[in-house]
């Protein structure tokens, strides 16, 4: 487009690819100027305005290329990423938008990278004005990286010869992905002689099978952790998983840290570490009561009222309670029935107590059960 050009204007008036003419038919008040646009049918429409001032003008007279035009839908196609020996295809209109048969005498790929492209559909073929007819081109990388190549129609158009369209491609090259989940972890504290246990998942998000030679755990208090379960070597089809079960099960108080490592074949992960830690405590006990208070509510001087207290060891330790007493101004308004002294619980361990109130005279009452 832009172009200028003179030549003699003949009956239709049909031009082609022009932006702007000047023509010049003689006789009739001319040179006349005339512009060139193209619609959304691929046909080419102009204005002419005679320079004489007498000539009458004519408007948007549609014109379309004298002889066979080609076209082609797409007119470029990037078929972005392909794993090598995986196919992708593209199917290519070509029509005839002109007004006399078009015959494609070749279709044919060329560039660098063509021997990674194929085509269906090629050859030579005619089409008569409208009509059109389908090239399939598939690309089919056996390589990795970036691919150029272009489609090539041979025509008797006699503008477009050839028509070229331009290909483009990413390969990669297929391969193993390992994953883990979580990505570390930590089992918080954990009392020394106990243990605490987490499941890892393993998969392979990658295109081929994923094959782990080794699972093991690393670093410096690797022994207070242990592989529990799914260890070992092992092979994961493309989408499938493992489940490996790690213990933390610390032998002295402090942080510890190590980690979970696979080896595999996985080309930028072929040693993937999975961060383990956790913090060893001295085991102790931890006594509870329930309920912590009590209203034994109106007790009638004279009468008596009875609650059950739980003492529960929720430690990791014995725990030794060396003394049951009431305590406080009103203790001697209360006694303890059952349960109370001394007494040993081991860890989850628990003993009832019953306390009675027994008022002696009219009022508010309190005192305190104390271990």
């Amino acid at each position: 487009m832009g172009e200028h050009h003179s030549f003699a204007l003949r009956d239709p008036y049909k031009v082609s690819n022009l932006a702007k003419v000047i023509v010049d038919k003689g006789a009739i008040a001319l040179p006349l100027q005339v512009t060139i646009t193209l619609n959304s049918q691929q046909q080419f429409v102009f204005n002419r305005t005679p320079w004489d001032s007498n000539s009458q003008p004519i408007n948007r007279l549609p014109c379309g290329q004298d002889g066979p035009l080609i076209t082609i839908n797409p007119a470029s196609h990037n078929f972005a990423t392909v794993a090598v020996g995986a196919i992708a295809s593209q199917t290519f209109v070509v029509s005839n938008s002109g007004n006399q048969n078009l015959e494609v005498t070749g279709a044919s790929l060329v560039g660098s990278n063509a021997a990674e492209f194929n085509l269906e559909g090629g050859g030579g073929f005619t089409l008569s004005p409208g009509a059109a007819q389908n090239v399939v081109v598939r690309f089919n990388p056996t390589s990795g990286g970036s691919k150029l190549a272009t489609l090539r129609l041979d025509s008797n158009d006699p503008n477009r010869n050839p028509l070229d369209v331009s290909l483009s491609g990413n390969a990669v090259v297929p391969a193993p992905d390992i994953a883990v989940n979580p990505s570390s972890y930590d089992f918080g504290q954990v009392i020394v002689g106990a243990n605490a246990a987490t499941t890892f998942v393993v998969s392979n998000s990658g295109d081929v099978d994923l094959n782990v030679s080794a699972v093991a755990l690393m670093g410096s208090a690797a022994g207070e952790f242990s592989l529990d379960s799914g260890g070992g070597a092992f092979t994961l089809t493309p989408g499938a998983n493992r489940n490996i079960q790690v213990s933390f099960n610390p032998a002295s108080e402090g942080s510890k840290s190590a980690a979970l490592r696979f080896d595999s074949d996985d080309p930028d992960e072929n040693s993937l570490d999975v961060n383990l830690s956790g913090s060893g405590v001295a085991p102790a006990p931890d006594i509870t009561v329930a309920p912590a208070s009590h209203n034994y509510g109106d007790v009638v001087v004279g009468n008596s009222s009875q609650k059950t207290f739980v003492v529960k060891n929720d430690g990791s330790a014995n725990l030794e309670v060396s003394s049951t007493t009431l305590v406080g101004t009103d203790a001697g308004q209360f006694s303890i029935d059952s349960g109370g002294g001394a007494f040993t619980l081991t860890p989850g361990q628990s003993r009832d107590v019953t306390v009675s109130f027994a008022p002696t005279s009219l009022g508010t009452k309190t005192a305190t059960l104390r271990f």
